[in-house]
């Protein structure tokens, strides 16, 4: 029954969160890898919403903190990572053919955001579309372990036996 129930207040959970939040199918999948990543490897999660821009990283907890369409400065990335006490905050961009790279301006804007996420501190990674719809615990794992500092970890429950 345990289990049950966190698998529909999980499910529930991730449902709201991509309506509410995340309208790009792209970033939902990334989402809701993230999560599973997190969950698989016993790492608690905290999520700020989208209604909170300029949401800052004040959380003492060990929990990895995930927000949505995280504004710095006057640019904003797909998501901001981060898991105190390493502190390090990790900004993904999700690039979907749609909307990156379309024309010189956006690339100019992109190249400007990446410089300014960088000399701010930040790392930033950037995974395409395609890698995240092909394998998008595999994309997901690596921001997880640029985020937490970890090296080994899983996607798989089984592993961590």
């Amino acid at each position: 029954m345990y289990g049950d129930f966190k698998a529909d207040s999980f499910s529930q959970f991730l449902y709201s969160e991509c309506r509410d939040y995340i309208a790009s199918p792209i970033e939902q999948l990334f989402f809701i890898a993230i999560h599973l990543v997190a969950e698989f490897n016993f790492v608690e999660i905290g999520v700020v919403g989208t209604v909170v821009k300029t949401a800052k990283f004040n959380d003492e907890s060990d929990a990895l903190l995930i927000i949505p369409q995280w504004q710095a400065g006057k640019y904003r990335a797909d998501f901001a990572l981060r898991q105190h006490p390493n502190d390090k905050i990790v900004c993904v961009e999700l690039d979907g053919h749609e909307f990156h790279d379309r024309n010189e301006r956006q690339r100019r804007y992109e190249k400007a955001r990446d410089r300014f996420f960088t000399a701010s501190g930040y790392s930033v990674l950037h995974f395409t579309g395609a890698e995240v719809v092909r394998d998008p615990c595999a994309c997901a794992l690596e921001a997880f372990n640029l985020a937490t500092g970890l090296k080994e970890v899983s996607t798989n429950p089984m592993e961590n036996d």
